[in-house]
């Protein structure tokens, strides 16, 4: 009966379900482009994306210098810039383009849509194929529960952060596609194309660099020249051919000084301060500014101290370091991965990276998506069919709720008190006790699908 559930077609309801699913990413693509560009004050940070993509073509010795329509800096590396040109928006005196915006905000939208759908198939089908369960790995997905469940049940966990990365115009779901991709290419042994993949991910933030971590500890040569050759197309090859060689190297100092320096405390420059760089500056959830507004709750965030205090930017430093330090010894327990544990060592160093950015807002959680996959995948080939034990349901839960109550108004004490960085560390810990665990058990398989693979 249990196989039968696992592996037979989805019921109507189900379809009902997706179909309901369908229809409310349109309408909540209305509802973005309408917030986005309708608005007397556009929400979002998408003019940001558009207005570097303009600078790319007309005036890229500016690039850093150009604001959007809320007199936010684009803070990225020039990759991404490059690739904004075609939706580029110039300057207005009199105001934005508004069909032009929101038309370049819907297809944005799609876009990021897109890449979300293809990011939770590339690694579901990349986990089914590894699968020890051989029911798991036949069959046509249309006709699967299993399949149509292990795609949709991360999306619906993570929706909160996700509907906010779309609201917001962020790049996270193209980051997620990456990170995803890089998964799934070293549960095929495709190691070079997954060191380009998190390669990819550092040309257009810079703090995915951290993910360099996966392959220096697993000794993979191949990941990190597909790394190292990924950067160098993506942050030097490309801005030269674009930007000429001598205006790329003026990117990256100008990026030096208004924003890593900063950042890391290396120089005093505070053109970046109040949009990103002080502690009370945005709804970061990194570890040093949880603790920073944790010791002062008592104070109104308006009126808050805007720096952090040196004590607490050690205790930042080495609470990275200690996160880091336990998920690498968590993975060390097996020097051989199967594929659900190299996407919860690297779903894992994930959501450390997150916690160890200076910056870190709510919705970057949604790069959190693969360790509930992952997480999802081993409880059905440890059980043996398709069903949850009563602590998955309860970490689930736990994710939408943590990540959901930060959002509401007039509960914004939650986020400053770091609820969405706590909810994911339980994430994380579940995530690093299942591979201190070990591979999952293959003799957990019950014995219809036992009599399958004979």
């Amino acid at each position: 009966m249990l196989s039968s559930f696992a592996n037979g077609r989805p019921s109507r309801w189900e379809w009902v379900a997706v179909a309901a699913f369908a229809a409310g990413v349109v309408l909540y693509g209305a509802l973005v482009v309408q917030k986005s560009a309708l608005l007397d004050r556009p929400m979002g940070d998408l003019g940001v994306y558009l207005r570097a993509g303009w600078a790319v073509r007309a005036d890229p010795d500016h690039l850093y210098d150009h604001t959007d329509q809320n007199g936010w800096h684009y803070s990225y590396p020039p990759l991404f810039a490059i690739l904004m040109e075609p939706l580029g928006e110039a300057p207005q005196p009199g105001g934005a383009d508004l069909t032009r915006f929101a038309v370049a905000v819907g297809i944005f939208y799609i876009v990021n849509v897109c890449c979300l759908l293809l990011a939770v198939h590339v690694l579901a089908s990349a986990l089914e194929a590894a699968s020890p369960d051989p029911a798991a790995r036949s069959g046509h997905w249309w006709n699967r529960r299993r399949r149509l469940w292990l795609r949709l049940w991360p999306i619906l966990v993570c929706l909160p952060p996700i509907g906010h990365t779309l609201m917001r115009g962020q790049a996270n779901l193209i980051l997620l596609l990456l990170l995803c991709c890089a998964m799934a290419a070293l549960i095929r042994s495709r190691r070079a194309l997954a060191g380009a993949s998190l390669a990819g991910m550092a040309c257009i933030k810079i703090f995915p660099a951290y993910l360099l971590l996966y392959p220096l500890w697993r000794r993979d040569g191949r990941a990190l020249v597909g790394l190292g050759l990924g950067l160098i197309v993506g942050l030097l090859l490309i801005p030269a051919v674009v930007l000429g060689p001598a205006q790329t190297i003026a990117c990256y100092q100008k990026l030096g000084v208004v924003l890593i320096g900063p950042a890391l405390h290396l120089n005093q420059d505070d053109s970046r301060a109040k949009e990103l760089i002080e502690a009370t500056a945005t709804d970061s959830q990194s570890f040093l500014v949880v603790i920073h507004n944790t010791l002062h709750l008592d104070v109104d965030r308006l009126h808050r101290v805007p720096t952090a205090a040196p004590t607490v930017r050690a205790a930042h430093f080495v609470l990275a370091g200690l996160f880091t330090a336990l998920t690498l010894a968590a993975a060390s327990r097996r020097r051989g991965e199967d594929a659900t544990g190299i996407v919860l060592f690297l779903g894992s160093l994930t959501l450390i990276m997150l916690a160890s950015s200076p910056v870190c807002h709510t919705h970057y959680f949604a790069l959190s998506l693969p360790l509930v996959m992952a997480l999802t995948a081993r409880e059905w080939e440890r059980n043996g069919g398709f069903r949850f034990r009563p602590g998955l349901w309860a970490l689930t839960t736990l994710q939408i709720v943590g990540n959901v109550l930060p959002l509401v108004v007039g509960l914004e004490l939650l986020k400053d008190a770091g609820l969405a960085l706590y909810t994911a560390l339980t994430l994380w810990g579940t995530a690093c006790l299942s591979l201190w665990r070990g591979q999952p058990a293959q003799t957990a398989l019950p014995q219809t699908h036992r009599a399958q693979a004979a």
